[in-house]
C-alpha cells in the first residue's frame, strides 16, 4: 500500500508493508468500542441540538479491556455521549498516521463506515471528505461532509488529525440522513521504546429526530 505519510515536520510519499500495518490492528478494536458506545446513545436522543458543543458533565470510564479503555461524557443539548478512546500500540507512528489517511480501506476495519472519499485535496495536510455511516436497526444509514486536517508538533513529534463536519457538498445519498455535526480527533503521540500513545476523541449528532 502505498500513500502519503506525514514523516518529520512535512509529508513524504512512503509504502508501508503489511507487517507495518498489521501492528496498527488494536485500534480497530478501539474504534468499534468507542463507536458501538455512541451508538447505543441514538436510541434515546433527545433532539435539543442548540448548545451541543459544550460538555454537561465529566468523563466517566465505560470500558477497560485489553489495554483500551473508552470514556463517555454528556453533552449539553441531547443524550447523545462524545466519546474518547485511548491505548498504547507497539507500531511504527507513520504507520499508525497512514492507516487513518488511507480513505479507501477505512470502511474495512472501522466500524459501521460504509464509504470514506475524499471529495477535495485543498494541500498535503488539508482535505474535505465525504463519509457515510451504516446504522443500526431502525435508523437509517447517515452520512456527512468533513473538513479534516493533519498536523504534526515538529518538537514533539504529537500527529493531530482532526475532523469536523461542514455546511454543503453534494446532495443526500440514498436513503441516508444528513448528520447535522459530527466531529473526531485522533492524537498520535510517540513514546520511548517504539510505543505510540493513540486518542481517539469525537461527537456526532445523528440527524432526523434519531431515526
Amino acid at each position: 500500500m502505498s500513500f502519503v505519510v506525514l514523516c518529520g515536520s512535512g509529508l513524504t510519499n512512503r509504502t508501508e508493508s503489511s507487517d507495518d500495518v498489521r501492528k496498527c490492528f488494536p485500534v480497530v478494536s478501539m474504534s468499534r468500542y468507542c463507536l458501538c458506545a455512541v451508538l447505543c446513545c441514538w436510541m434515546y436522543v433527545v433532539p435539543v441540538w442548540a448548545a451541543w458543543d459544550e460538555p454537561a458533565g465529566p468523563w466517566q470510564q465505560v470500558v477497560e479491556q485489553d489495554g483500551i479503555r473508552i470514556d463517555v461524557r454528556p453533552m449539553q443539548g441531547t443524550n447523545v455521549m462524545a466519546f474518547r478512546g485511548q491505548m498504547l500500540v507497539h507500531a511504527r507512528l507513520q504507520s499508525l498516521v497512514a492507516l487513518v489517511q488511507d480513505t479507501d480501506n477505512i470502511p474495512t476495519w472501522m466500524h459501521r463506515i460504509k464509504r470514506v472519499t475524499i471529495t477535495q485535496t485543498i494541500d498535503d495536510h488539508d482535505f474535505n471528505v465525504y463519509m457515510q455511516l451504516h446504522s443500526p436497526w431502525p435508523f437509517r444509514d447517515r452520512d456527512a461532509w468533513l473538513h479534516t486536517t493533519f498536523r504534526q508538533n515538529s518538537k514533539t513529534g504529537v500527529v493531530t488529525v482532526h475532523s469536523d463536519s461542514v455546511e454543503g457538498g453534494e446532495g443526500l445519498a440514498q436513503g441516508c440522513v444528513r448528520m447535522p455535526k459530527m466531529t473526531t480527533e485522533w492524537v498520535f503521540t510517540p513514546l520511548p521504546n517504539g510505543v505510540v500513545r493513540v486518542l481517539f476523541t469525537g461527537f456526532g449528532l445523528p440527524g432526523g429526530g434519531g431515526t
